[in-house]
């Protein structure tokens, strides 16, 4: 069968739209209830749930050899329904056994790791909690892949979403009601992973149950064992800066770098429903020499991304002042770098696509590898100099070796379906925007500043319409597809 561009609109349209309302709406329940939290919590309790989180992420790593990427890239290998199922039987699996041996010999060498890795962050009791929840997050990782390559993103985003209000809910009477401080917030954290992984466990049950193979784990865990560097690389990119601010600094920096990074990640978020869509999008059109449907629906991504950034960067001020005492002031000056380096991370997947089609999964780790390593030397000289900042100016410089590196290895295929003009529109966003909020960073509000802001955002919107990056048609289209495809559900 044949599909057009058209097809294609829609169908990212909806999964964009279910998951991305998803997001967008978690970050905004998030953003409601960050300034009541930081009522409540001070920045070094931010600094150890960030700590927190480092933890569970770290053994993730362990628990993913590259496991995940292999096994959704098999599942396009085969039109083999019943091989389709053994795939994913075999990776739930292997998600639920992988973790048991390195969770117990964690939980009995905890004290003895902890002390050696940490300054401030003990392993009792938050270090072990975040062992514990490591457990649950990996099978639920690969029941969202399964949802996203059938195509069932509306019930994935509704579960998502339910599951984190939820979490978010028992967070805020744990915190404000109960007065549990950062300990609250752990247990809400918990909410969320225990639920969604028990529906994994119904989900893959009802789709898969019976038909796992012990060969098919071992083929499924050898095929992605090359993208282990890739894997680790980007957890390096995403938490070396706020664990080397722990050693280098202390929690309280950690937790001032960690309400900067959840401001700018705003765009990441919105966004995520595209890219977690873009994988199936991409092998299908790849396979049928689509190139102009890859090249249109590439440059709408990155325009998207752009614009979604360049509002974060500008406003990020604004919000910090209306939502924040002044305790958290200090992230005002750090979060429209840490956003650049937001955007990078944000368009990687198309890049790192075409080595994924490839299978040159070996040469995607060296890649990130070499990242995560710039990431590591950089932070170690400037955080010592620069505190927070030094952490932010490493993220943007890590992730534009990553994404650099991803082109230049596929720059003949990459450069088909690129609209280098919709970069240079990038490029005419945030180089005014980060000037023009390093001049305005240290000042209150201002309504002159932010009539200049919004001036700003409004000519930059007319010129992508006026020179035909972005139509009018196109913009009604998508909304038509929306509106379509919320009155009918998930047919």
């Amino acid at each position: 069968m044949i599909r057009g561009l058209g097809f294609y609109v829609k169908k990212l349209a909806a999964g964009s739209l279910a998951m991305s309302l998803e997001k967008a709406s978690q970050n905004l329940v998030g953003l409601i209830l960050l300034p009541i939290f930081a009522i409540y919590l001070s920045p070094e309790d931010f600094g150890i749930l960030s700590m927190f989180s480092l933890v569970f992420t770290a053994l993730g790593l362990i628990y993913n050899p590259g496991t995940l990427s292999s096994a959704v890239r098999l599942y396009y290998d085969t039109e083999d329904e019943e091989k389709r199922r053994e795939i994913f039987a075999s990776t739930h699996s292997f998600f639920m056994l992988a973790p048991i041996p390195v969770t117990i010999a964690v939980v009995l060498l905890g004290n003895a790791i902890f002390r050696n890795i940490f300054t401030e962050f003990s392993f009792m009791p938050f270090g072990l909690l975040g062992v514990l929840l490591a457990f649950f997050n990996q099978p639920i990782r690969i029941w969202t892949q399964f949802m996203i390559v059938k195509y069932r993103v509306v019930p994935l985003a509704v579960i998502t979403f339910c599951a984190f209000v939820l979490g978010a809910v028992v967070s805020l009477i744990c915190i404000v009601g109960l007065e549990m401080g950062v300990m609250g917030r752990v247990i809400g954290l918990y909410v969320g992973p225990v639920v969604l992984f028990a529906v994994s466990l119904y989900t893959m049950q009802r789709y898969a149950g019976g038909m796992m193979r012990w060969k098919k784990m071992l083929e499924v865990v050898r095929f992605g064992l090359p993208l282990i560097g890739a894997i680790w690389a980007y957890s390096i990119l995403q938490y070396t800066g706020a664990y080397l601010l722990e050693r280098y600094m202390s929690l309280t920096e950690v937790g001032i770098y960690n309400i900067a990074y959840r401001l700018a990640g705003i765009p990441l978020f919105i966004t995520l429903g595209f890219r977690q869509m873009w994988t199936p999008v991409f092998y299908e059109n790849m396979a049928a020499g689509n190139y102009n449907i890859i090249k249109r629906l590439m440059s709408l991504f990155i325009l998207m991304m752009t614009f979604i950034s360049g509002l974060t960067i500008l406003f990020a001020k604004e919000a910090i002042l209306l939502l924040f005492d002044e305790r958290y002031h200090e992230a005002i000056p750090v979060v429209g770098w840490i956003v650049l380096g937001v955007f990078f991370l944000g368009i990687l997947p198309l890049s790192n696509a075409f080595l994924g089609y490839a299978k040159k999964f070996g040469l995607t780790s060296w890649i990130a590898l070499s990242a995560g390593a710039v990431n590591i030397g950089l932070n170690i000289i400037l955080i010592p100099r620069f505190g927070v900042m030094g952490a932010a100016i490493t993220l943007i410089i890590s992730y534009m070796v990553y994404l650099g590196g991803g082109i230049i290895f596929t720059y003949r295929d990459f450069a088909k379906v690129t609209n280098f003009q919709a970069i240079i529109m990038t490029a005419l966003l945030f180089v005014p925007a980060l000037l023009l909020t390093a001049v305005t960073s240290a000042s209150g509000f201002s309504w002159w500043e932010l009539a200049v802001k919004i001036l700003f955002m409004c000519a930059w919107s007319i010129v992508l319409f006026r020179f035909g990056f972005v139509t009018i048609d196109e913009v009604v289209n998508f909304a038509k597809s929306i509106r379509q495809r919320i009155r009918n559900g998930n047919r």
